[in-house]
């Protein structure tokens, strides 16, 4: 399996899609303060912490590694989707080849404009310390997208051969008040995410996405996660292939006022694209209440909710993923 430079780095920006997704609005949340849970926000609170703990989006762009080109399913409409149409529609063979200190500017097709600049050490492979800014300015493509403000990037680590399908990249990127509008709603992503991304093992890949603090904001929410990590692995050398997924953070958002921290005590185990059927999510908010999601099967799940903080279930959810998946 062959994989460019660009397919490289937009693996990099795919793995993030699904940590921006939620939905509607609400009021807005108190930071580092513990967040209630009882029996009117249980299920909404579910269905945002899973949202951003398990971003169900994250893990069909990088299952889209297998194929010969890796943008060529990026339709969601999320805002990190098109931060990933928009940079590396600029991002050809040339264009990274040349890559220098001298910022280049390049016209988008309606108006605006995006300058790349950085350096690249060895423009045919990847180098720690390789560094690729790029900054939109009001770009407007002509597909009701534009997108204004910086994403900057950095290798921090490369093992391995990029014209092989057997290498370790890892990478740190930076979104400073990045903004999308689209059909004249405004998302603004700003924070830092890394991405680490492990395929030394033949017909195995394992991608671990994490960072300090990232906040998506638009359509009269304001979503953050903190300390976060998500790690996800696949084994191709089955087919459908064999997917696990843990993942640990802190989230604030204005679906509920306080944060809430979430954990998977049993990691989730999916077959192909299908939801996982098996695995748990555990979400804790203030006195140690917790909502615990358990996978029954692949489209049905189960939540013990114990609003005590006792360790005495006092309500059971019974869901379907398609339900915190909407």
């Amino acid at each position: 399996m062959y994989i460019n430079l660009k397919q490289l780095m937009s693996v990099a920006f795919l793995s993030v899609i699904g940590i921006s997704a939620c939905g509607g609005g609400g009021s807005s949340s108190t930071v580092d303060t513990p967040a209630t849970i009882d029996s009117d926000n249980a299920s909404k609170m579910v269905e945002v912490v899973a949202s951003v703990a398990m971003g169900f989006d994250e893990f069909a762009g990088f299952v889209d590694l297998t194929e010969s080109n890796l943008l060529s399913d990026v339709s969601n409409p999320d805002a990190l989707a098109i931060a990933t149409k928009v940079g590396l529609s600029r991002l050809d063979g040339a264009t990274v080849k040349s890559i220098l200190i001298q910022p280049e500017t390049a016209l988008c097709a309606v108006s605006g404009s995006v300058t790349v600049w950085g350096h690249i050490a060895a423009p045919d492979s990847l180098t720690a310390g390789d560094a690729i800014s790029i900054d939109s300015d009001m770009c407007d493509d002509g597909d009701d997208e534009i997108a204004d403000g910086l994403i900057a990037m950095t290798i921090v680590s490369f093992q391995g051969d990029i014209y092989t399908s057997e290498f370790l990249l890892g990478v740190d990127m930076i979104f400073a008040n990045f903004m999308v509008t689209e059909s004249g709603e405004t998302t603004a992503l700003n924070g830092d995410i890394g991405v680490t991304l492990d395929m030394r093992t033949p017909a195995m890949a394992t991608i671990t996405v994490f960072g300090d603090s990232f906040t998506s904001s638009g359509m009269g929410k304001t979503q953050s996660i903190s300390h976060f990590s998500n790690t996800y692995t696949a084994d191709f050398s089955e087919l459908p292939a064999a997917r696990t997924f843990k993942s640990r953070g802190t989230v604030v958002s204005s679906e509920f006022v306080g944060t809430v921290t979430y954990q998977t005590p049993v990691n989730f185990e999916a077959s192909g694209e299908n939801d996982p059927h098996t695995g748990q999510l555990l979400v804790t908010g203030a006195n140690n209440a917790t909502l615990r999601l358990i996978a029954i099967d692949n489209i049905n799940i189960q939540i013990d909710a114990d609003y005590e903080g006792d360790e005495i279930v006092d309500e059971t959810l019974n869901m379907t993923w398609a339900e915190i998946e909407k």
